[in-house]
């Protein structure tokens, strides 16, 4: 028996052991996903997180519908040798390993034994699910984008929301800030569109960004330094992380997932908007020069948008049909899309009130 033979009977084995006990349909945009679980808990934690993008139970499948089946066990082997995927720049440690067979794309977490396989016929995740749910989401997110890029959208490292009218998209690197300022102009009544992950597309009307359906993952000093975001912090936890120094609560990795829709009430996460500016973050906290808001001319653009560009990742590309999970678009595709688009940096001293002050300006704007 080959080692694909044997992915096969193993996962068969596994479902007629675990049968799925119930169904859960979202719908992000014109894309539907019906997740199934041999777990009622599962489907109920991820009822309550997707709550604003259910979905209608619908008496037959779509043709666009995408399946996903959650086997909640304990870790599961595939039997076959997988390949560590090399992390992106700037990270240290592969956080999966792959291998592309006859049976489908086999993904497996490094650090959670969790196990991803994707297939035409449907999708599963097998493996301590109940544990890391937001693996899960991830990864039914990851589904979502795949969708985008095979209709051709562009891919974006990048948080977005909508200030008075105004769509903005926010780039930097990993730890730039974007979530952190997205939601301090979200108490300024700025609506949320997406928190790491942005996908372009050219409209009627310009360039439209598309959000993914994550709520912001944020380090405890955001949610300290936002008083509308204290109230998840536990009275002894804030005290501790009070008396902390600047630069240990800088660094202190420990996440939180921020529930909108509790905090900023009904309606403050939208999935798409039309993008009237990019903004690029440069800042950091330990930068001796002030903070400085400013457009950037068509002579810098080729480098800032290193920012934003990013790879389709080994869920997404497999989905979209494209076969390398390393798979970046063209700096060219970029440039061209946001061509017309106004761009703006803050660089300097990290100041999320003077950022948002600038951003509320940004009605005077418009595409040239």
């Amino acid at each position: 028996m080959t080692p694909q033979s044997s992915v096969v009977v193993a996962l068969q084995e596994l479902l007629e052991r675990e049968p799925m006990l119930g169904e859960l349909s979202v719908s992000f945009g014109d894309f539907r996903v019906r997740i199934h679980a041999n777990d009622l808990k599962i489907l109920s934690a991820l009822a309550k997180y997707y709550e604003a993008f259910r979905a209608k139970p619908a008496l037959e499948f779509l043709h666009d519908d995408v399946t996903v089946r959650i086997v909640n066990c304990r870790s599961w082997d595939p039997g076959i040798v997988l390949s560590e995927l090399a992390p992106e720049p700037g990270k240290h440690h592969a956080k999966e390993a792959y291998a592309d067979t006859p049976v489908g794309r086999i993904v497996r977490k490094t650090r959670t034994d969790m196990v991803f396989i994707q297939q035409r016929e449907g999708n599963l995740i097998i493996g301590p699910a109940a544990q890391h749910l937001n693996q899960a989401v991830n990864f039914i997110n990851n589904l979502h984008i795949g969708h985008r890029l095979r209709q051709g959208d562009l891919i974006g490292h990048a948080a977005g929301l909508v200030l008075r009218d105004q769509g903005i998209a926010i780039a930097g690197v990993s730890g730039a800030g974007k979530s952190t300022i997205a939601l301090h102009a979200m108490n300024q009544g700025a609506t949320f569109v997406s928190n790491d992950r942005l996908l372009f597309s050219s409209s009627d009307e310009g360039v439209c960004m598309q959000g993914v359906a994550k709520y912001p993952r944020v380090n405890p000093g955001t949610l300290l330094r936002n008083r509308k975001l204290q109230q998840l912090l536990s009275a002894e936890l804030r005290s501790d992380l009070q008396s902390m120094p600047d630069q240990a609560l800088q660094t202190l990795e420990r996440k939180f997932d921020v529930p909108l829709h509790s905090i900023y009430g009904k309606g403050c996460f939208l999935l798409s908007s039309e993008l009237h500016a990019l903004l690029i973050l440069t800042w950091s906290f330990d930068a001796v020069e002030p903070f400085c808001a400013h457009l950037v001319d068509g002579s810098r653009r080729s480098t800032l948008i290193q920012h934003l560009m990013k790879r389709s990742g080994v869920f997404a590309s497999y989905h979209a049909g494209l076969r390398s999970p390393h798979h970046v678009a063209p700096v060219e595709d970029y440039l061209e899309l946001l061509r017309a688009t106004p761009w703006i940096e803050f660089s300097g001293r990290i100041d999320f009130k003077q950022g948002v002050d600038y951003l509320k300006s940004l009605k005077y704007l418009s595409h040239t």
